[in-house]
């Protein structure tokens, strides 16, 4: 980011096993922006024991504050969470509004396939899989019921295809309005 350019909040939107995590990090890394991670948060907050939605008021506390300060100093934000609720879209834009930042929402469109193949997969991440007392099988379900499709503009990119394709994608788009 050059210094013309405004902060901006990258968040993303997609269902658990989506890419948003992967793509999350390596874009960060690549942009040089800080990266926030709810998963992250939730381990630092409450350790490897289970925890249920009750906890996630704790947990979009630590996100806000952590996005506050980050776009304060002007830094751009990845955030490695799921906005797939309009209220949770809704908190962003207005954190980004009161940092003149721009609010970027990236879409990871992975086929539901697609999606319960890498859930099978997973055994071992960045942090312990069984901090939700649902399996994933269950939180995908529950993301499947509740999801608000964005009334936002948002950038769609393809779950399925590897970084480098994804990132060649995204780079423009985020350099007009970063």
């Amino acid at each position: 980011m050059n210094k013309e350019q405004q902060p901006a909040l990258i968040a993303f939107y997609g269902f658990i096993g989506s890419g948003k995590s992967f793509i999350a990090k390596q874009l960060a890394a690549k942009s040089k922006a800080q990266y926030i991670s709810s998963d992250r948060i939730r381990v630092k907050l409450f350790g490897n024991k289970r925890h249920s939605d009750s906890d996630l008021p704790k947990i979009i506390d630590e996100i806000q504050a952590r996005t506050n300060k980050a776009l304060s100093s002007k830094k751009t934000v990845v955030l490695d969470a799921n906005l797939n609720t309009r209220s949770a879209r809704q908190r962003a834009m207005t954190t980004t509004k009161k940092h003149d930042a721009n609010f970027i929402l990236v879409w990871v469109d992975t086929p539901i396939k697609t999606i319960k193949e890498r859930l099978k997969k997973r055994t071992t991440h960045d942090f312990p899989l069984n901090l939700w007392n649902d399996s994933q099988e269950t939180v995908l379900n529950r993301q499947l019921q509740n999801t608000e499709p964005p009334q936002e503009n948002f950038i769609k990119i393809d779950g399925t295809a590897p970084f480098s394709k994804q990132y060649s994608y995204l780079q423009p788009k985020l350099k007009k309005v970063a």
